[in-house]
């Protein structure tokens, strides 16, 4: 390893990669051993100089093997999942996450201890997400030991194109189902422990949090319990949304910028102190003693913010950056990030998967490598100057900012236009001013209350301060846009040509010769870095065209059934790229999980659609209309199609009321053309009437499910008909409108496969060769209703459903048809298998 300059870093990249194919192909560990295993025999063996190569290939395999937990389909015996988790358990684990609460639910996390039914017990291993409905009789906190009766659930999937992976994300914090639990119902086993640390722990974090609502209130009393002690509960969406605009995020989630912060303060206060100890001064130990001691105050932030795994990354970070000092000699920078990057990696491989770690390291970077650039030393002037402190605050937000430019658009699907600006007002002031005197209150509490309310009030005036500021630039028209989801090469070209612009900037001459001239006195060539970069330039010329042909120039129709649970989403890619979207899915309760925001807008994002040409709302019930409220604000709508139907609901009001703010063309119902070509493909409206709305005053159809909008498109021979949500008295009229007219070879299953619908007539008239069911994994309603599946059975219809399938993709070309669900596919691995063993 003597040929590299920085060691720690093609090591972090080799393990990084490790991590990576471990997670991509999975279950082959014995290969990973043979393989680790000749990589140390390699290095043992002393007789021949061991290859540069037998350390990196033994950290891919080192990194390989120690995501498996994480990733492998294999459990062993003992692990819950190997349960009949058709059964009610009597449910017995420790909780291992502070519970939150919000409206009439507590959730935590709980390992299990064991499992029983009537007098009969089993041990088994695992963890699970609890769901506490009602209010707690007992107050729960991370330690204890709980005991109720429940029917643990397997986390599933939204399977969609792009989407989130959530059972994997949950997986990697260790957990791997979920079980709702009356409140009641839940008992706490006494403790015969002495000392749980955890408990003190979160009982001093109630005492701040008493401390912090007794001096203040609102969007003040939420953001500074999320800045002292992690709780982030009462942050209101509304604000959330602005410091997203604003591009403030990263300062309501404690960090590596806010401990580190706390590290500066720290630090720079402790040298101070420590200044004025001689012996400490004559022996140059004044840097190194003010460096260990700044660990306390950062440990100390930790655990008053909870240690989250987020927060335990930064305190790693930053603890071992602070053990740098001890050092005799000038810190490297890059060697010290990736230092803390392996460390963090080895104790935690899925670490690597989390936008916390990459924003952190990818900002700390970004920043280092920029700054170095700006003020390379002089050893004529080794102290910046006053202009230099006054526009550093500036460059860092600019190199942060362009550092997680991609990540940030990968996993938010936004950009701020106002991230420098904001940062360097606003992150002074609550990083500097807020975070320390907030914490100096924390540290006199014990002491003296009404010291500590004083201090923490003048907290919370900053804090006002930088509220006012976050809004305002928040509530900017141009604050933020609306991004297109990059792909993994996309990103990986963006940092490539980053590298590029450094290294380029880095061999330019400016003054002093870099010392990676080494003996010759000359600066490194530039030709490599030349050749890269006309090879990267190939690299992102084929990816924008392959990118713009797929969503400008394809030549076939793609139609894409969402995996929205139990509702109807779909989504319709036109040859030459118009697109149509017909309905958006939705929950009753749109603050519970948005569907729009959630899964709806990643999928047309990732495939680069940010204009829908024409949006259906088949009927407004829930299902169907709650998702499209994200999309027609966040979205160019060209028009939208709709009876008029008027629903009582707070998602039809708003969705009405955005149509009118952003002049949304809505036409006429009755008026509406019913008949359609867009490049090659028709598009019928086949139902209701035209004079649907007049009847639905009238009374007639009372039913909105039978009021759905029906739409049939076609291309060559191959059509989809989507009927909404009709029942049996629609499906005869819309027979007798449609006499001859209603063969379809794919159909959307009316009414999610519900035996109100789908009757023996209505699926001769249609005579589809595939039928599509849109329901959720293991619904209350039955859906799709065990007659329903007969009938289609026996009318010899291929039968295909998202809560087993995912997403569902047709693609017709000419007369040619190909249907694709992503589980059977092969794209989503989405079982266990049980363990051999």
């Amino acid at each position: 390893m003597q040929k590299w300059s920085r060691p720690i870093i093609p090591l972090l990249i080799c393990l990084a990669a490790g991590i990576v194919l471990g997670k991509t192909i999975p279950d082959h560990s014995l290969w990973a051993w043979i393989l680790a295993l000749s990589c140390i025999a390699g290095l043992i063996d002393r007789r021949n100089q061991p290859a540069a190569f037998i350390p990196l290939i033994l950290f891919v395999c080192l990194g390989y093997i120690s995501v498996q937990p994480w990733t492998t389909s294999v459990y062993p015996k003992t692990h819950f999942l190997q349960s009949d988790l058709q059964k009610t358990w009597q449910i017995d684990g420790v909780v291992i996450s502070q519970p939150s609460s919000d409206q009439d639910r507590t959730q935590f996390d709980l390992e299990l201890k064991s499992l029983g039914q009537d007098e009969t017990r089993q041990a088994v291993i695992g963890a699970i997400k609890v769901t506490a409905v009602g209010v707690l009789t007992v107050p729960v906190s991370r330690g204890d030991r709980i005991s109720f009766s429940g029917k643990i659930r397997p986390i599933r999937n939204f399977t969609n194109p792009g989407g989130f992976d959530y059972r994997q994300y949950l997986r990697f914090g260790g957990i791997d189902g979920s079980v709702y639990v009356k409140a009641q119902t839940i008992t706490v086993t006494p403790d015969l422990r002495q000392f749980n640390w955890m408990k003190t722990v979160d009982r001093a974090r109630s005492h701040i949090a008493f401390l912090i609502e007794a001096i203040s209130e609102g969007d003040e009393r939420a953001v500074l319990k999320a800045l002292l002690i992690g709780d982030k509960q009462e942050v209101s969406d509304d604000l959330t949304q602005q410091f997203s605009r604003a591009g403030l995020s990263h300062l309501l989630a404690i960090s590596g910028l806010h401990v580190g912060i706390v590290a500066s303060v720290a630090l720079w206060i402790t040298i101070r102190i420590l200044s004025y100890v001689p012996v400490l001064l004559w022996n140059a130990w004044v840097k190194k003693l003010a460096a260990i001691l700044s660990i306390i105050p950062v440990i100390f932030y930790g655990l008053l913010a909870g240690m989250s795994p987020s927060t335990q990354r930064a305190v790693i970070m930053i603890a071992i950056f602070l053990l740098t000092f001890l050092i005799e000699r000038e810190q490297e920078s890059f060697n010290t990030i990736a230092t803390a990057a392996l460390l963090i990696l080895i104790l935690h491989p899925p670490s690597l998967f989390s936008i916390s770690f990459q924003l952190s390291f990818a900002s700390v970077l970004a920043i280092v490598a920029g700054m170095s650039l700006i003020y390379r030393k002089d050893p004529d002037q080794p102290k910046l100057s006053l202009k230099q402190k006054l526009i550093s605050p500036v460059l860092v937000s600019l190199f942060a900012t362009a550092g997680t430019f991609p990540i940030v658009m990968y996993y938010m699907n936004q950009f701020s236009m106002v991230s420098p600006a904001a940062n360097f007002l606003v992150v002074p002031l609550m990083g500097f001013g807020v975070v320390p005197s907030g914490l100096l209150a924390v540290c006199l509490y014990p002491f003296t209350v009404t010291g500590a309310e004083w201090v923490l009030s003048i907290s919370r005036e900053l804090l006002h301060v930088s509220l006012i500021l976050a809004r305002f630039f928040g509530d900017l028209p141009f604050a933020s846009i609306m991004t297109i989801t990059p792909s993994l090469l996309e990103m990986g070209c963006y940092y490539v040509l980053l590298f590029i612009l450094y290294r380029l900037s880095d061999t330019a001459p400016c003054g002093d010769i870099p010392p990676e001239a080494g003996k010759t006195g000359h600066a490194p060539s530039r030709k490599p870095i030349v050749v890269l970069l006309m090879a990267l330039g190939m690299v992102i010329t084929g990816d924008v065209a392959v990118a713009v042909y797929q969503r400008l120039y394809h030549d076939d129709l793609c139609v894409t059934v969402l995996d929205v649970g139990q509702g109807n989403a779909t989504l319709l890619e036109f040859p030459k790229g118009p697109v149509m979207l017909v309905d958006g899915g939705g929950f009753p309760d749109r603050s519970t999980f948005d569907v729009g925001y959630r899964i709806v807008a990643p999928v047309l994002l990732k495939k680069w659609i940010k204009t829908i040409d024409i949006l259906v709302l088949s009927h407004p019930d829930a299902d169907h209309l709650n998702g499209l409220v994200y999309m027609v604000t966040h979205f160019n709508i060209g028009e939208i199609w709709a009876t008029g139907e008027i629903s009582d609901s707070d998602a039809y009001r708003e969705f009405r009321e955005i149509i009118q703010d952003r002049q949304i063309p809505l036409p006429d119902f009755n008026t509406l053309k019913r008949d359609r070509q867009i490049n090659g493909a028709a598009v019928h409206i086949l139902y209701p009437p035209p004079d649907a709305l007049n009847r639905m005053e009238r009374g007639i159809w009372p039913d909105r499910n039978n009021n759905s909008i029906v739409v049939s498109v076609s291309m060559g021979s191959a059509s989809v008909l989507f009927p909404g949500d009709v029942m049996a008295d629609a499906e005869k009229e819309l027979i007798t409108l449609n006499a001859g007219k209603l063969k379809n070879r794919i159909l959307i299953a009316p009414h999610h496969g519900s035996k109100t619908s789908s009757t023996p007539l209505f699926i001769q008239a249609v005579g589809p060769e595939s039928v599509i069911v849109s329901a959720s994994w293991s619904n209350r309603r039955t859906l799709p209703h065990p007659t329903v599946l007969t009938r289609y059975h026996q009318a010899g219809c291929q039968i295909y459903n998202t809560a087993e399938n995912g997403a569902i993709m047709i693609q017709i070309r000419g007369n040619g048809l190909k249907i694709v669900p992503m589980i059977e596919s092969g794209l989503v691995k989405d079982q266990y298998r049980p363990s051999e063993k």
